[in-house]
């Protein structure tokens, strides 16, 4: 969660290194997702466009493993506390 929080205040390089270790680290689905706001909130004229799209293309066709935290719900969480 901690990870996601900082994502979002630095700059695109640092953001495809946490989809990418988030992809390492088996959590497809979160990865993608952050992929896809990367590759939304990039100008056409970027230069890392074409790198991030390459990166959520290999994600859309990652099959999801079925493991008990595949994903975090994180209103699940919150309620916890």
């Amino acid at each position: 969660e901690k990870l996601l929080e900082y994502g979002k205040g630095v700059d695109t390089d640092y953001q495809i290194q946490i989809v990418e270790f988030l992809e390492d680290l088996q959590y497809i689905e979160l990865a993608y997702n952050l992929a896809k706001e990367i590759q939304l909130s990039l100008p056409p004229e970027s230069m890392k466009i074409e790198e991030i799209r390459k990166i959520v293309r290999r994600l859309h066709t990652t099959p999801i493993e079925s493991k008990s935290e595949s994903s975090i719900d994180f209103e699940e969480e919150e309620e916890k506390d």
